[in-house]
């Protein structure tokens, strides 16, 4: 499987560099992380919470095509997955005067503000907020209300954002003066990404970002996103005195954001806060039926000396409720995270980083876990 990605990556670049104009740049990082985690909260402890080594590689191929061309690629691949490529895309810059830029083929959806950060070498932590790993109980396949319910804080289902929601499509972008701007169209939807698959429903995505940039230290965004997210088809359920629920991949899911970036000398500041909802086909008479949930987070970074830097986050989601047989959930358990570290430069493209992550399902009356990290990531 690796040689196949790696082949299909080395035909690419060949394809690129066989004209003369082509200046290509391959770069990459790669970090191995020991991972030693405690309590009872099992779907954020890794590996059951038993102690282990991790490792993560990442590799760069930019290739500038002609002046405004260029081809931008990242491949990557986990101790626990298959390869894949994050980003395979083209970009056209400035095709008209106003610096209106294109972008086609597969990456990062302009959602948010968590850009490079969702890298470890740019992460000043080891894990990434909330809204972006956590898998809620809601999947992308139909599902009967009793399931849901039953699924509640196993972690398994779709993501408030998937990862650093990658997905296939083409964006517009560009800038006015402070403003920035970017309207993308994908496969799939920010909780529901189809980054490895065809589309699955009756929709594509649609996202739509705006920055603004009153003075150099400040950025403020704002994102929405909509789009159908469910897998058309027809699931039974495990359940059985439930009935067969089915879709044809047309409910919609929206989801809006709010997000302020401050950099000043030593200290960053980054935070975000996202409200997401879903329409989901239960088979109740009722039909189709809202679930929401809010997310949030904030990230401190200060760099004590050139060599040494501190970092702090909390982020945590909360759910709407539903009524079953008249009483009422909450659709997934609420959780809050919080995050410490310290990191290290042993050397120019060499960073060590220890991290210390509490978890607390429930608003503190639940379980709770611990996970200490030591990881070390090189670049190249």
């Amino acid at each position: 499987m690796i040689r196949r990605h790696l082949s299909a990556l080395i035909a690419v670049l060949s394809f690129l560099t066989a004209s003369a104009q082509a200046q290509l740049a391959v770069t990459g990082e790669a970090s191995v992380n020991l991972l030693d985690a405690a309590g009872s909260f099992t779907a954020r402890l890794p590996n059951g919470g038993n102690p282990s080594f991790g490792w993560r590689l990442d590799l760069f191929a930019d290739a500038i095509v002609s002046e405004n061309v260029s081809f931008i690629s990242n491949l990557r691949v986990f101790q626990s997955e298959d390869p894949a490529f994050d980003f395979l895309a083209v970009r056209v810059t400035d095709i008209i005067p106003v610096h209106l830029n294109l972008q086609v083929g597969k990456f990062d959806l302009p959602f948010g503000n968590l850009g490079e950060r969702r890298f470890n070498s740019r992460n000043p932590l080891y894990s990434l907020p909330l809204m972006y790993e956590y898998g809620t109980a809601l999947p992308a396949t139909p599902v009967t209300l009793q399931e849901l319910l039953s699924h509640r804080g196993e972690g398994a289902g779709m993501r408030l954002l998937d990862f650093g929601m990658y997905d296939i499509g083409a964006m517009i972008y560009g800038s006015w003066g402070a403003v920035g701007y970017a309207v993308a169209v994908s496969n799939g939807t920010v909780s529901a990404t189809s980054s490895r698959l065809q589309n699955t429903n009756a929709d594509f995505g649609k996202v739509v970002r705006l920055t603004y940039t009153p003075m150099q230290e400040v950025v403020l965004g704002a994102s929405y996103a909509w789009g159908a997210y469910p897998t058309a088809g027809t699931t039974p359920s495990t359940y059985p005195d439930d009935p067969v629920v089915s879709t044809a991949g047309n409910e919609q899911q929206r989801t809006a954001e709010a997000d302020i970036e401050f950099n000043t000398g030593h200290l960053s500041v980054f935070a975000q806060g996202v409200v997401g909802s879903w329409d989901v086909p239960f088979e109740t008479r009722a039909g189709e039926r809202e679930l929401s949930m809010i997310g949030w987070y904030g990230e401190v970074k200060y760099t004590f000396m050139p060599r040494l830097f501190g970092a702090v986050r909390g982020s945590g989601l909360l759910f709407s409720d539903v009524d079953y047989k008249g009483v009422a959930y909450r659709w997934d358990r609420e959780i809050q995270e919080y995050e410490a570290g310290i990191g290290y430069a042993i050397a120019r493209n060499v960073n060590a980083k220890l991290v210390y992550r509490h978890t607390i399902q429930n608003g503190g009356g639940g379980p709770q876990a611990n996970l200490v990290v030591t990881q070390v990531v090189v670049r190249f």
